[in-house]
């Protein structure tokens, strides 16, 4: 088959030199697209991978990027995380509202919980040490485990470093081993790009008296003080 693109003058690897079939007959046609040329060491990124003109291929950062809050500068991995902490941090939104008591919540699976541990009441398994109910034994277990026993199952294959829950692990390989900001929110566990980024952070997400959620039933609680009165008078019997 005669070729389409004549090598005359020879070329140099190109931004694009794309040969495309468009049929398997006889005669095929053949669509030739080429741009200006670079050294041959250059390497060459498309949506995937980068790829140098000896054939090398790596991640791009497309896919270990991460996505900065535009309001409080916080590191998000992913695009709907971003969306999720936009939502749920700074427009507050709560769409699924108990309709027996009226707490809301910001997820579907928060929102059964209370129900099963408050209204339903089939939350038997409680931790004999804080009072804590829970609705299996495992999730028992692992409150246990974490909370008391101080278990950190959560290990960084590449240091070694351990960590009581999966969040903390993987903000510590974004922080310490993918060269992403090292400026860790200490209140939510955020990255931040800067001490400056940080500080915005803090000032504008936790200065002022922020819902908090109750981790045994996902009641939403004004601040933390109406949290505490929370759990003293309907967890621990203490009106």
């Amino acid at each position: 088959m005669d070729n389409a693109c004549d090598p005359s003058p020879p070329l140099s690897v190109s931004q694009e030199a794309v040969c495309t079939v468009k049929s398997e007959a006889p005669d095929p046609t053949v669509t030739c697209k080429k741009e200006e040329p670079w050294p041959a060491n250059e390497r060459v990124e498309n949506k995937n991978t980068t790829v140098s003109t000896s054939g090398d291929r790596t991640k791009t950062s497309s896919e270990s990027s991460t996505f900065e809050c535009n309001i409080c500068h916080a590191i998000l991995s992913a695009k709907h995380n971003l969306r999720r902490h936009i939502s749920e941090v700074h427009e507050r939104r709560r769409p699924f509202k108990c309709e027996l008591c009226g707490s809301a919540f910001t997820q579907k699976a928060a929102l059964k919980r209370h129900d099963d541990v408050i209204h339903q009441g089939i939350a038997n398994f409680v931790c004999d040490q804080c009072g804590y109910r829970f609705t299996s034994a495992v999730k028992l277990r692992l409150h246990v485990d974490s909370v008391h026993l101080d278990l950190r199952k959560f290990v960084c294959d590449l240091c070694g470093a351990d960590f009581k829950s999966k969040q903390r692990l993987n903000s510590h390989v974004n922080a310490v081993h993918e060269e992403s900001p090292a400026l860790q929110c200490e209140i939510c566990y955020s990255i931040l790009s800067s001490k400056s980024s940080l500080s915005r952070h803090i000032a504008s997400v936790h200065a002022e008296q922020v819902p908090a959620e109750c981790n045994i039933c996902f009641a939403v609680l004004c601040s933390k003080d109406s949290l505490n009165r929370h759990i003293a008078a309907v967890h621990e019997g203490n009106p």
